[in-house]
């Protein structure tokens, strides 16, 4: 007689990961065959029962956390992966705090930041979480240790439907959501944000001010040069953003400047060598004039970098070629080596005068052709002028070993005679270099040729 076959029953896949972690902890250590690890299908359907009950199980969470507000951070980590708040709405319900904020630290056991459930959905991404918090009273505005908000946070994940949730809950701009949306270059982003009441508060030369983060000190309009992000700029141009806003938002905490930010965003635009955003600005009436803190202005960062052509569009627009409190525009031009752009210079009037109280050297001292010190010299510059240590240009072309540049000079009335303040004459220190190589073989008989070696 044949056996009867008999099938086995069909089991309905128990959803577990819709349950809490520390239920499924404990479920995992007696898993087996069967769906949940229990040998009868009554004992499942009970555990069933007894899981799928959101007051049941939000009991059985604060037994297990000790704190009502532990067993709600740890619900809504489980609820925003299954977009299941039932649990969550709960734990609300017996007195869980929407807004209780919760301290994080690092494996060392140091404090490291303190964050609400709404911040921690926004770091998750979740927006069905964010609009659950936010229809519970979740307090929008509530700043981290770090300065940041929940909108801040949604903004740092690029999350456009999020920032529009948080939005129509009635959140505050910040500058630091404005930042992060302006370095992340998403245009819908800028879009929502700039279309926010409180848009035309931030469009001011000035900073936050005393009391401001440090990572908060640099305006978003520089943030958007510096990065590169054209559309960015151009968005918040055609939204009335002052060109040069945020020029002056650099205060320490104590009050002091911090010249490191204290720039616009032409500066940083050519620092960054964003031609497009240059030309953006320009046209937008950026001031070519205006001087940082540490003395900078636009055209000396063009100098510095050797840029000609947006040298050019600056004093094409009225750019000051003899304004700086770091040297000239001329010293700078010396510096970069750019013949063209010393050129230039001069065509627009730069006096070679001009910053020396600062560089406390004149620009023949960084000449470096035989064409550019003659331009200085026909300029009626000195060529035995001494800088902050008492030397001639004559010693620079030694140093430099440009055989050329120091005949020309010594054709010129250059004095190989003249001691620097510690009393070394160019002579003496050509002999310190040794003239060894070929480019030294080359200065040594220039001086041999005049006499002043054997």
């Amino acid at each position: 007689m044949k056996g009867r076959v008999v099938s086995a029953p069909v089991h309905v896949p128990f959803q577990i990961c819709k349950l809490p972690a520390d239920i499924i902890i404990k479920i995992s250590k007696l898993w087996s065959a069967r769906p949940l690890g229990l040998p009868t299908a009554a004992l499942n359907r009970f555990l069933y029962t007894l899981l799928s009950d959101p007051a049941l199980v939000a009991g059985r969470a604060i037994r297990h956390h000790g704190r009502i507000h532990d067993a709600f951070a740890m619900e809504m980590f489980r609820a925003a992966v299954v977009e299941d708040f039932r649990v969550a709405d709960a734990l609300l319900n017996r007195g869980a705090d929407v807004n209780h904020l919760k301290n994080e630290f690092n494996e060392f056991g140091d404090f490291v930041n303190s964050s609400t459930p709404l911040m921690k959905a926004c770091v998750r991404g979740s927006v069905k979480a964010v609009r659950f918090l936010c229809e519970r009273g979740a307090k929008i505005d509530i700043p981290d240790d770090r300065g940041n908000n929940s909108l801040a946070e949604a903004c740092s994940q690029v999350n456009v439907d999020m920032v529009q949730v948080l939005l129509s809950f009635g959140t505050s701009l910040s500058r630091k959501a404005l930042l992060e949306a302006c370095q992340s270059g998403n245009l819908e982003l800028i879009k929502r944000l700039t279309a926010h009441p409180t848009f035309e508060a931030w469009n001011a030369k000035e900073g936050d001010g005393v009391g401001a983060p440090r990572e908060i000190y640099e305006h978003f309009m520089i943030t958007a040069c510096r990065v590169g992000h054209v559309d960015v700029v151009q968005m918040l141009l055609l939204r009335g953003l002052d060109p040069d806003a945020g020029c002056k938002n650099t205060f320490q905490p104590d009050g002091r400047i911090h010249s490191a930010f204290y720039t616009t965003p032409l500066m940083i635009a050519i620092s960054s060598r964003q031609d497009a955003i240059v030309n953006l600005l320009l046209q937008h009436g950026a001031d070519v004039n205006l001087v940082a803190s540490d003395g900078f202005t636009a055209l000396l960062n063009a100098c510095v970098s050797g840029q000609v052509s947006t040298a050019r569009k600056l004093v094409d627009r009225g750019a000051n070629v003899n304004i700086g409190g770091k040297g000239s525009a001329l010293h700078y031009a010396c510096v970069s080596k750019n013949t063209e752009l010393v050129k230039l210079l001069i065509e627009r009037g730069a006096d070679v005068d001009t910053g020396s109280e600062f560089a406390q050297f004149s620009p023949l001292h960084s000449a470096w052709t035989v064409e550019v010190a003659q331009l200085f010299l026909d300029m009626g510059l000195d060529v035995n002028s001494r800088d902050v240590v008492g030397e001639t240009p004559i010693f620079n072309a030694i140093q430099s070993l440009n055989a050329p540049l120091m005949a020309f000079l010594l054709d010129r009335g250059a004095k190989m005679r003249i001691r620097n303040r510690v009393g070394v004459m160019p002579l003496m220190a050509a002999e310190k270099h040794g003239l060894t190589g070929d480019e030294g073989r080359e200065v040594r008989a220039v001086l041999v040729a005049r006499g002043y070696m054997k």
